[in-house]
């Protein structure tokens, strides 16, 4: 299997990453670029930036193999017992007896950070993370019906599969949870005479939610595309120009203090339809920006304490 070594990705440093909510201050406070959760949600389903994960707790890869660049399947025709604690469990009630082809081999080295590769069910949680940021109402059934195989992650060119390691006693156990009570009871008896489920062996399991100790991360070259511009939509040529702090102060009190609209400065979008019509009624042609609108407005307000 081809080697990788620690520098196919980082461990934490002072300038290595950062959390989303980090992401956010230290582009509003130290560059003065406002983003929202759902700006840096977008701009990686977008794939203009990579999003990471990090690990607190070990984890396993394998390689999944490709076939003209896609990812490769196959059935997974075992016992119940062995289906119930490889499938998704969602699978496992519908009986999609299907999983990722992958090599035997486990990745050598451990490590906390990964890339993203968006090829899993990675990106049906960062868009869950989107509809939530805009208060947009989570369907269950975009989970339990969104053909989970697992999370991936990407080293160089290669995709690889997320496992953990345990007993069959103990993936069982924790399977049983996620299953409705009445199929529950209906597994445990015949599955609880069968006497692997006491053999103490070790065994590499697919992990198809993340852990509740990982947390998605931006390495600072993401960062740097952030504020340098370089994720804005193909089209956007024009540069915006840069608006001083005080002129920002400004645009703001007068923003507070007009009793027009007053009550949306923390909604620049609705106050951007007025801003037009202002300018249209006084002969301006020149359009308007929702995103500078925003960036000024978070700009000019006052520190809070």
């Amino acid at each position: 299997m081809k080697g990788y070594s620690e520098n196919s990705y980082s461990r934490r440093n002072p300038f290595g990453w950062l959390t989303i909510p980090e992401v956010k201050y230290h582009a509003c406070q130290r560059h003065h670029v406002y983003l929202s959760d759902a700006d840096i949600y977008i701009h990686a389903l977008n794939k203009r930036i990579t999003l990471s994960i990090f690990f607190q707790s070990p984890i396993f890869l394998k390689k999944i193999n490709r076939h003209n660049n896609k990812l490769k399947f196959r059935t997974f025709e075992r016992s119940q017992l062995e289906q119930l604690c490889y499938l998704e469990s969602d699978q496992f009630i519908l009986n999609r007896k299907i999983i990722y082809s992958t090599e035997q081999d486990v990745l050598p080295i451990q490590g906390h950070l990964f890339d993203t590769s968006l090829m899993g069910f990675e990106r049906v949680l960062i868009q869950q993370l989107l509809a939530s940021s805009l208060g947009i109402p989570i369907s269950d059934d975009s989970l339990r019906y969104g053909h989970n195989f697992g999370i991936t992650v990407k080293i160089n060119d290669d995709i690889f599969q997320l496992f953990e390691k345990c007993t069959t006693k103990q993936r069982y156990q924790r399977q049983l949870l996620s299953l409705p009570n009445n199929i529950t009871s209906r597994l445990r008896l015949p599955l609880e005479s069968n006497n692997n489920l006491d053999i103490p062996t070790i065994s590499l399991f697919p992990i198809y939610h993340l852990p509740k100790d990982a947390c998605f991360v931006i390495r600072q070259s993401e960062i740097e595309k952030l504020l340098t511009g370089e994720t804005k939509f193909i089209g956007s040529q024009t540069p915006t120009p840069r608006i001083t702090t005080p002129l920002s102060r400004l645009f703001w009190l007068s923003c507070k203090y007009n009793q027009t609209i007053s009550s949306l400065i923390n909604q620049p979008y609705k106050l951007l339809p007025i801003f037009e019509q202002w300018a249209k009624e006084s002969g301006i042609a020149d359009k308007f920006s929702g995103d500078t609108l925003k960036q000024a407005l978070a700009r000019g307000a006052p520190a809070k304490k």
